[in-house]
């Protein structure tokens, strides 16, 4: 929690400061981590693309949980070209990221303020939840029985990694979801992005 806080505190931070230089996508450069928000997009994109559910333009990727500095979904949208749309709790950074995607000019992301364990899910192809984000059980449940979903990711952490990012929740394992592996990582990119294929039954244990 403490690392939670700390990391929201100075993506906001940078937020507000690149909506006062009224910053372009170029200038996002000046944020010491950006360079590995587009490594980690990099990465899952090619386990995407390994396991047959790359996002393309016709797709619709959700993330659940973004902050102020929503990177992560606007790399999404950037190297694959799909629809986004950033589902955020926390009404600051709604705040925030909504006009910082306004100023950066990106008319294919969006940022909603809602619940992920409440949210109409419908139209969306790929549903991503992020590593601070909770209750990944609820939040995919309801994606599923709201969207014809191809594709769900949990990004995760494990060994010494887990000081700073929560592993996977074992209650997803109700869903029946099938495992279709996880994203690389290396020395400066700490999550991976474990992905799997809805179930053939939405007759989940209860």
């Amino acid at each position: 929690m403490i690392f939670k806080a700390r990391r929201s505190d100075v993506e906001s931070w940078w937020a507000r400061r690149f909506l006062a230089e009224h910053v372009t996508m170029e200038g996002t450069s000046a944020f010491w981590y950006r360079e590995n928000y587009k490594e980690l997009t990099a990465l899952e994109l090619a386990h995407l693309q390994q396991v047959g559910h790359r996002p393309s333009a016709s797709d619709h990727v959700v993330f659940i949980g973004g902050g102020p500095l929503p990177f992560s979904a606007i790399e999404y949208m950037l190297q694959s070209g799909a629809k986004i749309t950033v589902v955020e709790q926390n009404p600051w950074a709604v705040q925030l990221s909504t006009v910082l995607i306004k100023q950066l000019g990106l008319k294919n992301a969006a940022v909603e303020h809602a619940s992920g364990e409440r949210l109409d899910y419908k139209g969306a192809t790929h549903l991503i939840v992020a590593a601070l984000a909770r209750h990944d059980d609820a939040v995919i449940r309801r994606a599923m029985d709201t969207a014809d979903l191809r594709m769900i990711g949990v990004r995760s952490a494990d060994g010494l990694r887990s000081l700073l990012y929560a592993p996977l929740d074992s209650s997803i394992d109700q869903l029946h979801l099938q495992p279709t592996g996880g994203s690389a990582v290396n020395e400066r990119v700490i999550n991976t992005l474990l992905t799997f294929e809805p179930g053939q039954s939405k007759g989940f244990d209860t």
